[in-house]
């Protein structure tokens, strides 16, 4: 059939959003009509997310409520849009996704960051008293978040110092992964009962065991402070497109107690937060410096236009 022979078409409601309508009527060798409807939607091409402040690590995803809008009106949840979340969990750099449902089509999206949470804030087990036995004592610790266990050397590590005679021991405890900061916790060492029944021959002892206990202790605080000794990045070169983020890792030695530094070479290149997350500015070359204590790592960066 030929559109002008056969039949024509007239159109209503087709010019706003909504339900617009098509009749067609038969002409020459046909007769009749008939209708049918189609949905005019909006294009997510005018709808703005709103800026996303960064979250703390929870231990589960994080869902924060995004503030979409057209223009200036403000668009409803589940009713113009709905939302996905991607890389929400653990620190780093998440996405949200915006889809639009109803009269909107089409997707937007916005990234924001989860930042490690202070290892104050995580719960430690009361750590038993201790029995002298003339070497290092090294108590297992319970550390909980939000009812979950912490793992040692994946959540943080601990270095214990004092902990050979009788007195208070002492465990220094540095957050790592999602966790950061550092935190102290004291236990007591006690002298065993059988130390404690020797009568005279333990007052005999005394003397020399303050002498051992003096020299442990002097070899504990030379082992309390932890220095970078080895470090490694994820990657030590990377492409971005300008606009486009990407998180350095870095790992260093368990209990160092140094400082991660980074710094960029060209930051209208390349910028880089505290945290370690590249931001690709415009087209070229800079270079991400990583400094601990007396160690340095770079990561090349190179910046494309976007295409």
């Amino acid at each position: 059939m030929k559109k002008g022979t056969d039949y024509t078409v007239s159109y209503d409601n087709n010019i706003n959003v909504g339900t617009a309508t098509a009749t067609i009527t038969g002409i020459g060798n046909f007769t009749g009509t008939t209708t049918v409807s189609f949905n005019i939607v909006e294009s997510t091409a005018k709808i703005t997310v709103g800026m996303i402040s960064d979250q703390t690590f929870t231990g589960v995803e994080i869902t924060p409520a995004v503030s979409v809008r057209k223009g200036t009106k403000k668009l409803t949840k589940d009713v113009d849009y709905k939302v996905s979340y991607a890389d929400n969990i653990n620190v780093g750099i998440a996405t949200v996704t915006v889809t639009g449902i109803g009269s909107y089509e089409g997707t937007a999206s916005k990234t924001f960051r989860i930042v490690s949470r202070p290892i104050k804030e995580v719960s430690v087990e009361t750590i038993d008293t201790q029995e002298y036995t003339g070497k290092k004592l090294t108590p297992k610790l319970k550390l909980t978040y939000n009812g979950k266990t912490l793992t040692e050397k994946v959540d943080y590590v601990a270095v214990y110092s004092s902990n050979i005679g009788p007195g208070n021991g002492v465990v220094k405890i540095q957050g790592k992964g999602n966790f950061s900061g550092q935190r102290t916790e004291v236990f007591k060492i006690i002298e065993n009962k059988q130390s404690a029944n020797r009568g005279d021959n333990q007052n005999d002892k005394k003397g020399d065991n303050q002498n051992d206990n003096k020299d442990d202790k002097k070899d504990d605080n030379k082992d309390e402070t932890v220095h970078t000794t080895k470090m490694t990045l994820s990657k030590i070169r990377v492409t971005l497109k300008k606009g486009k983020t990407y998180r350095l890792k870095v790992t260093v030695n368990a209990g160092s107690v140094d400082k991660i530094t980074f710094t960029s070479s060209n930051k209208k290149v390349a910028k880089v937060s505290k945290n370690g997350v590249i931001k690709a500015k415009k087209a070229g070359k800079a270079r991400i410096t990583v400094k601990s204590g007396k160690r340095t790592k770079c990561c090349r960066v190179i910046v494309k236009n976007k295409k």
